[in-house]
């Protein structure tokens, strides 16, 4: 009998091993977990023992692990996107309460999904960090269902470190570490969808419903937690969503015969697997409603009504912007060009203010900034996460009551505000194109876009000039006259990845406004140099800092002509203005900033497949559609290729010609650069 044990024992084990070598799922067999018979709550260590009636016997049990979550109250739906709309055209809800006004606004995404022939939106999606560290392992409720681990890849998309995607195929091929997929986006939603992609939206990254414990994990964990909840619920509906496996849970209760830490005593395990149902209870209890997705609200200091209040001799208006998610910037764009006239030029008609304090330090700018592939004009109020803002708008008393009178008692303003960042996201439900790979949830960035407007009229305004002498036109002397006087200016450089000041850039600084327009000089920031200016000013430079000094008063714009080596034009904010006052009575040295990311590089490495040897000689072609980068390079005596100056983002590498003596290499790697880091990719040749 003991031989006859033995002799299973090793069957088994020669059963367990080439499972797994032959297994290329996004879930893998773990060889330390036998079958499980029966219902009870079960955790397993390295001990396994057959029994005389060959029965797998596991050696420790675990009590059942219940969660009891006090209920918190729901907020907010989530957010999506409508696809068939145009950020011109978008529709919003709208309603007027003591705290202003409040819209439902679509969020977009930053960049358009590509398209097949047939017209079905696509997205490449990578795999890139492997999963967490603790194993999670469950099994199904139907009789004989085997127990599994989840081993996963955090997924992105076209390598965005702020994109995340989900696989919902279980025991399907995905986009493995450094592997492609293309997947179709899905219009057409059932309600399992909707509450699929609610449970998305409640874990990482959005934590929509600030869940307790959730930032207590690592991210790697936070997104194996929203993974392990998405499954949950997959598994209840295997109908729906296709699987190679047959596993299915039986309603939606949580057990340790469902999910359990595979070995015993990991902590980290089991707080994942906690955090996955108080994911999946949010998401269930909020599932994804197209109609209500992004909220956000306006209010301000005066009525409610945008218009604006005296205060000596200006109008001011405090905006309050509200949004129901974390963004990182908010823009706020003006459709009407007297703003920007009234605020270029070296006019200071309108100014702007970050917050409620009008003090220069706090001074907005109407500027150039990068959304995605679009350029959007306006302020730009750019901080860390968070959920609300204050713009403080303050407006010439004299150009307001001339304006009235013109208008005959009332003009309107109105803006834009574009929120982007943070969790500003597009989530999508998708089908893979290749229909033996995994279906995903993607979420990529995105931002949302509402308007609202403010309005100065007769009633709130202070009119003390008669009709006859306020109708006359405003005199180009008024609207034009340089302030007089000199004043300085300071231009910095920095490392957007050290915040160090870096020297080598090159600005072009002119002016714009009246007294000033013939300045217009280019000078690089370089340690030691000291430049004439016009007008008897002066430009000392040490690294990363160009000092102008004894310039006229006026308007001026800075623009970064040739960025420092190795770093990428300034993000967002190449070109800058900057008013620069009196001396005498400036609140603050004007400073005027520029952050530079610095490139990437690659190092490609070449080995044989048997000895681990470098190989030189091989051809690889190494390119990015969306930088418009194509170049092929061959491998030096060390089997080493390195490229430097790298933007960030996913580049494809393939062979197109072995080293000698070895046979051409037909596997895709996708290498995913990011600013100021090395990525490494190793290609393997077998020798003929």
């Amino acid at each position: 009998m003991k031989f006859k044990n033995k002799i299973l024992t090793v069957i088994l084990t020669i059963i367990i091993i080439l499972t797994n070598l032959t297994n290329v799922f996004a879930y893998e067999w773990d060889l330390e977990i036998p079958t499980i018979n029966g219902d009870s709550d079960i955790i397993f260590d390295n001990e396994v023992t057959v029994n005389e009636n060959n029965d797998i016997v596991i050696n420790d049990n675990i009590t059942n692990n219940e969660i009891n979550e006090e209920k918190t109250e729901n907020i907010n739906e989530p957010n999506n996107y409508n696809e068939n709309k145009s950020n011109e055209d978008l529709d919003f809800k709208e309603v007027k309460n003591e705290n202003g006004i409040v819209k439902k606004a679509s969020i977009l995404p930053i960049f358009q999904p590509g398209t097949l022939s047939n017209g079905d939106k696509t997205l490449t999606l990578v795999g890139s960090d492997k999963g967490a560290d603790a194993t999670v392992t469950f099994k199904g409720d139907e009789p004989g269902a085997s127990p599994h681990a989840i081993i996963d890849y955090i997924t992105r998309e076209m390598g965005d470190i702020n994109a995340v995607s989900y696989c919902i195929s279980p025991f399907y091929k995905g986009a493995k570490e450094n592997g492609t997929t293309t997947v179709k986006v899905v219009n057409q939603l059932n309600e399992t969808d909707k509450k699929l992609l609610g449970i998305a939206i409640a874990g990482y990254p959005h934590n929509k419903y600030n869940i307790a414990g959730f930032n207590d994990l690592k991210e790697e964990d936070r997104y194996y937690a929203t993974l392990i909840a998405m499954e949950h619920l997959i598994f209840q509906n295997t109908d729906k969503y296709k699987s190679g496996k047959g596993v299915k849970f039986v309603g939606d209760h949580w057990n340790s015969t469902r999910w359990y830490p595979t070995r015993k005593g990991d902590a980290n395990a089991q707080n994942i697997i906690d955090l996955a149902q108080k994911i999946y209870e949010k998401g269930i209890a909020n599932p994804y409603d197209e109609t209500n997705i992004a909220t956000i609200k306006f209010s301000d200091n005066n009525k409610n009504d945008g218009s604006m209040k005296l205060q000596g001799n200006n109008y001011t208006l405090t905006i309050t912007l509200n949004s129901d998610i974390n963004y990182s910037d908010v823009i706020i764009s003006f459709k009407d060009p007297k703003i920007k006239e009234w605020a270029t030029g070296g006019s200071t008609k309108i100014q702007f203010y970050d917050g409620e304090n009008i003090d220069e330090r706090n001074r907005l700018y109407i500027q150039n900034h990068k959304v995605g592939e679009e350029t959007i004009e306006g302020i730009k109020i750019a901080k860390a996460s968070r959920k609300s803002d204050k713009l403080t708008i303050v407006l010439d008393k004299k150009t307001a009551n001339d304006l009235i009178l013109e208008e005959k008692g009332k003009y309107t303003v109105n803006y834009d505000a574009i929120f982007v960042g943070g969790n500003i996201q597009v989530i999508y439900k998708t089908t893979n194109v290749d229909p033996s790979l995994q279906d995903y949830v993607a979420i990529t960035a995105g931002y949302a876009s509402t308007n609202n407007s403010i309005s100065w009229e007769k009633t709130h305004v202070d009119i003390t000039t008669t009709s006859e002498t306020t109708t006359e036109p405003t005199t180009s002397t008024t609207t034009t006259q340089s302030a007089g006087g000199k004043g300085g200016l300071k231009i910095l450089k920095y490392n957007a990845k050290t915040n160090e000041l870096v020297a080598g850039a090159i600005f072009r600084i002119r002016g714009i406004s009246q007294g000033v327009y013939d300045f217009n000089v280019q000078i690089q920031a370089s340690n030691g140099v000291e430049i004439p200016l016009p007008n008897g000013g002066v430009a000392t430079c040490k690294d990363g800092v160009i000092e102008l000094k004894n310039i006229n008063v006026g308007t001026y714009e800075i623009t970064e002509i040739t960025p420092p080596p190795n770093f990428d034009l300034a993000l967002g904010q190449n070109s800058q203005t900057v008013q620069v006052e009196n001396e005498t009575n400036a609140t603050l040295y004007p400073q005027v900033r520029f952050m530079n990311n610095p490139y990437g590089s690659l190092k490609i490495k070449k080995v044989d497949a048997i000895t681990g040897e470098p190989l030189e000689g091989a051809t690889l072609k190494v390119s990015n559609p969306l930088f418009d980068y194509e170049q092929e390079f061959t491998t030096n005596p060390q089997g080493e290729i390195v490229i430097e100056d790298l933007k960030q983002g996913s580049y494809t590498i393939s062979e197109i010609q072995a080293p000698n003596g070895y046979i051409l290499s037909n596997e895709t790697k996708v290498a995913v650069v990011k600013w100021g880091e090395e990525t490494t990719i190793t290609y393997e040749n077998q020798p003929k």
